[in-house]
């Protein structure tokens, strides 16, 4: 994220970018200054992030300054820019109205402030001011339309960046349903059953067994499919219902109902039979307008069929990387946000797993507690910018002293931890003692007389039939020991290490 974001002091001045924005058009700069006040104005650095593609949101934000970039990620993971935003331009209404994730990322593309209204905001000022809300309404329903951001809420949560992805598929032209002209059509009635049916008669259902196909000889009637293809209106001279005469014991696939008054002429089997015997030039007529019209339209399924298909993937492969996005989100909940070591939440999560392991496997259990001696007073001497450069320090040099394995973790303000497994008694107190110099004194680098720090160490080993808590409150009684007899002491199951003191 970008820098720290005060809150806009009480006279603010408005920035030229919100005042250009058509979203306070109609304010004079006066006004608006009461307007934005209160709102947080953000400071992003060239290449910072404003918003990410897939994260939750519920802000509205607009370049008050400078100019950013907007990407959105295809489905072979390559991002590719599509639009720019300048001073005034306004972004995140979308996900602020609808509460669905961001569609893209936002990028700064050179420093720039960024102006953040979230929904109590907007809701606010929206109430206060009809024009603000109109203009939000307005936008939304252009970018929607446009963009088809919300076509369907399911596909949505899949990846809003399936549906902005453009497919360079394209599916053949909607084929044209089987005609006879005029005069081929005169020649069949004396062959075939003529019906005149009324408006909204159901001709056939989908699903009904049928034997014969229709020619439209006046009127109109809607062939309906299944619910993701469009409904097809046929008028005279075209034909329907070809299938099911022309494949014995087939199903209909689709439900024909007249659209007005109509006359239908009916081809059953029988019909069809003495047709081929008496007018052939008819029958070959019939059947190379229907096999012209079965082979367009197996293109077009063929093709449809190829881009669900490529839509299934897409949605597999974005719940593939949601997988890793929720696996990195959990990692994220568990990481100390200052030092980037394991968090307190971790930790107490992982000791209690291992110690109910250990009272199943026998395996053994070792905890170290380090604390920082004298911490409030880097804190109160040299202001808390360098005690957080001395959290990071020791928890660089912690993690840099363990084994993949084992877990450091940042338990409290100064407060660190290392849980150690599969560590003997005199193994675990061997790497203690091998910690002890590294950790009990240390400089900090670029600080007034490269200031010298001084850590206490105290742990100690799992006993049988001891649970997390007994062990942390024995290697917290040695961490006590350690801080009691000095600086830079190590304290060990609760004896004090002899001779090894690092002591400022």
């Amino acid at each position: 994220s970008g820098a720290a974001a005060p809150l806009l002091p009480a006279a603010p001045p408005v920035p030229e970018g919100v005042v250009r924005s058509p979203l306070f058009s109609s304010f004079a700069r006066e006004e608006l200054a009461a307007v934005i006040h209160g709102l947080r104005l953000h400071a992003y650095s060239a290449g910072q992030v404003v918003v990410s593609e897939g994260e939750a949101g519920d802000s509205l934000f607009v370049i008050a300054s400078g100019v950013a970039r907007v990407f959105v990620e295809g489905p072979d993971r390559r991002h590719r820019e599509v639009r720019r935003l300048e001073s005034g331009d306004f972004f995140g209404e979308i996900s602020l109205l609808t509460g669905s994730p961001r569609t893209a990322t936002v990028i700064a593309a050179t420093d720039c402030e960024v102006l953040e209204l979230d929904r109590a905001a907007v809701l606010g000022v929206a109430a206060r001011h009809p024009a603000v809300r109109a203009t939000i309404e307005r936008f939304c329903l252009e970018r929607a339309e446009s963009a088809e951001e919300q076509a369907v809420r399911g596909a949505a949560s899949f990846r809003p960046a399936i549906e902005a992805e453009i497919d360079d598929l394209e599916l053949p032209a909607e084929a044209p349903a089987p005609s006879l002209a005029a005069g081929e059509i005169a020649a069949l009635v004396p062959y075939c059953t003529v019906a005149v049916h009324g408006e909204g008669e159901t001709v056939f259902a989908r699903g009904d067994a049928g034997d014969r196909l229709y020619v439209i000889d006046e009127g109109e009637v809607e062939v309906r499919f299944e619910q993701r293809r469009p409904l097809k209106r046929l008028g005279p001279g075209e034909i329907f219902g070809e299938l099911a005469l022309l494949s014995s014991g087939r199903r209909r696939t689709a439900t024909a109902v007249t659209a007005g008054p109509c006359r239908l002429i009916a081809i059953d089997r029988p019909a069809l039979e003495r047709l081929t015997r008496e007018r052939p030039e008819l029958i070959v007529r019939l059947l190379e307008q229907s096999c012209a019209y079965l082979v367009e339209s197996e293109q077009r399924l063929v093709a449809d069929l190829r881009r669900h298909n490529r839509e299934l993937e897409r949605a597999l492969d974005f719940l593939h990387r949601t997988k890793q996005e929720l696996s990195t989100a959990e990692t994220l909940a568990q990481t100390d946000e200052l030092t980037g070591i394991y968090n307190r939440r971790c930790f107490e999560e992982q000791i209690r797993s291992h110690v109910e392991r250990a009272a199943l496997s026998g395996l053994t259990v070792a905890l170290l507690l380090v604390d920082i001696d004298h911490f409030k007073q880097v804190n109160d001497r040299l202001g808390h910018q360098v005690g957080d450069l001395v959290l990071r320090r020791l928890a660089h040099l912690l993690q840099g002293a363990v084994r993949w394995s084992d877990l450091p973790c940042r338990i409290g303000g100064d407060e660190f931890a290392v849980l150690w497994t599969d560590l003997d008694a005199r193994a675990a107190a061997r790497r203690a003692y091998e910690l002890q110099p590294l950790l009990g004194a240390f400089e900090l680098a670029g600080t007034p007389s490269h200031l010298g720090v001084t850590a206490s160490l105290g742990g100690a080993l799992l006993r049988p039939g001891e649970t997390w808590q007994e062990l942390f409150a024995r290697a917290d009684r040695s961490l006590y020991l350690a801080k009691r007899s000095g600086r830079g002491y190590l304290a060990w199951d609760e004896r004090l290490a002899d001779g090894d003191a690092a002591q400022a």
